[in-house]
């Protein structure tokens, strides 16, 4: 997870349930760190962004800002990109997932 070193393959698990016919609830489970944030969705309802901030990866004991952008692309498809804003004030994914639903 950085410039220069393969992207990192892990598993992990989900549960997506709907609530009150407008909202998702996904409960999710795997070996990223947590943290806090707010979460904004778009207009269409398509994408939502979830803002936070936490310890840098560049383990310098700076907080840096994250941002973990979920996609709805189908019934059956979803995708997150997560991504963290460098010094330079651009955002660098360093992970997409992404989920099917299993049928």
């Amino acid at each position: 997870m950085g410039d220069g070193k393969p992207p990192v393959t892990w598993k992990s698990t989900d549960s997506v349930r709907a609530l009150g016919g407008i909202w998702v609830v996904a409960e999710g489970a795997g070996e990223m760190p947590g943290g806090g944030g707010n979460a904004l969705p778009d207009d269409a309802g398509r994408v939502l962004t979830l803002d936070s901030e936490g310890p840098s990866m560049a383990d310098t004991g700076e907080q840096a800002k994250y941002q973990d952008v979920i996609e709805i692309d189908d019934a059956d498809h979803r995708r997150m990109i997560s991504r963290m804003l460098g010094s330079d004030g651009l955002w660098r994914e360093v992970m997409t997932a992404r989920h099917t639903r299993v049928k």
